[in-house]
């Protein structure tokens, strides 16, 4: 009887990334349907199911020995890391008290705040 290959922690970076793709294979099937185009679902899951297989069989030699840390909460968060919702609302509160260019003259400022052991950012103007 052959004994199971042990089971590796998750790792969260690809499971982000599995993610995204989900979430454009979703928005590009919305997107068709709206729109009349034909839409074949099925088959861009189907892809990407391969091409995550095929990155699973092209780093299983290396897998083995790697052992994913848990992430570190006291220091910055991966852009990645943060929801889509989210990261685009804080991206939109940063554009406008930072404005787009760098020519904008606002007064606005984002500084770091610890509250109850979660970095928060306090917005506000001078």
């Amino acid at each position: 009887m052959t004994k199971a290959p042990p089971r590796l922690p998750p790792d969260p970076r690809r499971k982000v990334r599995f993610r995204e793709i989900a979430r454009g294979i979703v928005a590009k099937d919305r997107h068709d349907r709206k729109y009349g185009y034909t839409v074949d679902t099925a088959g861009a899951i189907a892809q990407a199911l391969e091409r995550a297989y095929r990155e699973g069989v092209r780093d299983a030699p290396t897998i083995t020995t790697t052992v994913h840390e848990q992430p570190d909460t006291t220091g910055p968060l991966e852009w990645a890391m943060i929801p889509p919702r989210p990261r685009d609302a804080f991206w939109s509160i940063c554009l406008f008290f930072l404005g787009r260019e760098a020519d904008d003259t606002r007064n606005g400022y984002l500084e770091p705040a610890l509250l109850h052991k979660a970095l928060r950012v306090k917005a506000g103007f001078y």
